[in-house]
């Protein structure tokens, strides 16, 4: 008895219940190779079927390429079956003509997974830099001050700065070196040292206390 082909004769439609039968009782029968001798007889009394309706219903599996028969003819002249099994092909089309006969089965083989296919995920960005972005809002508050000392603002400070930030994430989202040279300068005490003082924001604590600084006596 070979396992694996009960097993396959377990999935395997054939449009018939006692068709089904027969083919495990081949399958039961069978070695790992698929070959096996029993007599009309021996399935019919198995199976509990008449050796008429097994000759039927094995003729029938041989027509959808299931099983095949070789005939063999022994020393004393005996005549005797060996059928071989094909659990392993595809069935050709049964030749009942019930609606559920017609299909074609794969009996072996289940088709294929179709493959998943992953979006390429690319290394992630490296996260912003605290201390950029304290710079990039420094310089812009800065630049905003020293646009409205200067003049040169001809709208309100909000929406100069808004442009100044615009402008920067358009260069990458920090500040060129230009603009980091810049802005050293801005933080140096001796650009507040000038004979001008710059326009101070009363709201801007920042520039409060470098005012402070570098006018004690303002």
């Amino acid at each position: 008895m070979s396992m694996d082909l009960m097993v396959r004769a377990m999935q395997t439609k054939v449009g018939n219940p006692l068709r089904k039968l027969v083919l495990i009782k081949l399958a039961d029968n069978s070695s790992d190779t698929g070959e096996c001798y029993p007599s009309y007889q021996h399935i019919a009394e198995q199976c509990e079927i008449a050796k008429s309706t097994v000759r039927e219903h094995i003729s029938a599996l041989v027509n959808i390429g299931l099983v095949s028969i070789e005939h063999r003819t022994g020393p004393k002249g005996h005549q005797s079956n060996m059928y071989r099994l094909h659990l392993c092909r595809q069935a050709a089309q049964p030749t009942d003509k019930r609606p559920y006969a017609g299909r074609r089965h794969t009996l072996c083989r289940l088709p294929a997974p179709e493959p998943v296919i992953e979006p390429a995920i690319g290394p992630p960005p490296p996260p912003s830099s605290v201390p950029e972005q304290q710079e990039v809002e420094e310089y812009i508050r800065h630049e905003t001050d020293r646009a409205a000392a200067s003049g040169e603002i001809r709208t309100t400070r909000q929406k100069y700065a808004a442009a100044v930030r615009r402008k920067i994430t358009s260069e990458g989202g920090k500040l060129t070196p230009e603009r980091s040279e810049q802005l050293s300068l801005w933080r140096t005490p001796a650009v507040l040292s000038s004979s001008t003082p710059p326009i101070i924001d009363p709201d801007d604590t920042y520039l409060t206390r470098r005012f402070a600084a570098a006018y004690p006596s303002a």
